[in-house]
Order: structure tokens, then sequence, then C-alpha cells
């Protein structure tokens, strides 16, 4: 797989747009198939979605910028999905806690392409990427339903814990194949006990 440097360049266009799905859509098939990055190239998406490889360029300089683009778009899915399960309010902050590191294991359990991404993605640097913007929805989903007081604190400490427990779902991962019952309760306890150094005063 190549690595170059350069991110996405959106389209604004609605053929440009068009083109830029379709390369998406593509990419995310080749994934499907072969369960993981390995055979996705930027010629095997060209064919794939049948667009000239120049175009292909113009939007995509590099198969990280193609990876980076589908990653925050399972992000924003993931974060959206979460967000709708999370709307009545509960004052139990490690029961909440509980139920979204349960939902996001089903959530992977479901989806190919975000396990794949997720756990086992191609750089640091998208998986610090992903801590961030996934810590801070959940702080403010901490924040929403539990009454937690909002802070910095608590903003980069839902950050750290989103790290330890992707940590820990990657380990499963990557030796049983999917994250299991026993690698959830010990990431929801890593958590917890984090979280609580945290929020506890």
């Amino acid at each position: 797989m190549a690595s170059k440097k350069g991110s996405a360049r959106a389209p604004t266009r609605r053929p440009g747009i068009d083109r830029y799905d379709k390369v998406l859509g593509a990419a995310e098939e080749i994934i499907l198939e072969n369960e993981s990055l390995d055979g996705l190239t930027l010629q095997a998406i060209a064919a794939k979605a049948k667009v000239p490889r120049v175009s292909l360029y113009y939007f995509f300089p590099s198969i990280d910028a193609v990876i980076e683009a589908l990653y925050q778009r399972i992000l924003t899915r993931l974060i959206s999905e979460l967000s709708q399960s999370f709307t009545k309010p509960d004052k139990d902050w490690k029961k909440v806690m509980t139920r979204l590191m349960t939902e996001v294991r089903n959530h992977y359990r479901k989806n190919t392409l975000t396990t794949v991404l997720a756990l086992t993605p191609p750089s640091s640097k998208m998986i610090n990427e992903a801590h961030i913007v996934y810590g801070e929805a959940v702080a403010n989903m901490l924040v929403a339903i539990s009454s937690v007081p909002a802070s910095k604190k608590l903003t980069m400490g839902c950050e750290i814990a989103a790290e330890i427990g992707t940590t820990i779902f990657r380990k499963s991962y990557l030796e049983k194949g999917t994250i299991t019952d026993s690698y959830l309760a010990e990431a929801l306890n890593a958590v917890i006990a984090y979280l609580d150094t945290v929020i506890s005063p």
C-alpha cells in the first residue's frame, strides 16, 4: 500500500461529489471484500470505481487520503448513531459509559468497515485524531445526560479513556478476530477506573 502525504480535496459541485462518493464506495467494497486494508491501492480503487486515475488523484493524492476520508465518515456515523441512542437523562455516568462501550462493541460487530478502519488503522495520526473527536463527543454526552460538569479536564480525560478502550478492543480484535466479552469487561473496568479519577471529587 502506498504511503504519500496529502489530505482529500472535498468537491463542491454535483459531478465532483458523485465521483468522490463513487471512489469512496469502491474503497469500502475493497475493504469489505478483503476484511482488511490489504489490496487497497489507488489503482484498485480507480478500477473498481471505473474512474480515470487522474480524476481519482485530483481528489485523493494518496491512499492515506482515501483511508482518512473513510475514517472520518465512519467516525461521524458512529458518533451520530450513539448520540441518537443516548437521549434520556441518567445521573449514573458509570452506567452510561457501560452502555456506551457495549453499544460501540455491538456497532463493531455489525460493521466490518468500522472495525477494520478503527481497529487496524494505518497510522498513529488517524488514531490520535479519532480519540480527540470521539473523546470530545463522549465528554459532551456525559455533560448532557449525566450532568457531569463540563471542563477541559473532562474532555481530555474522555480522550484518554477513548484511547484506553480502543487499545483493549484492538488487542481483542487482533488476537481473537472479535471483541470478546472478557475483553469488553476489561475495557470497561479500565475506562471507568480511569474516568473515576477524572470525574469524582
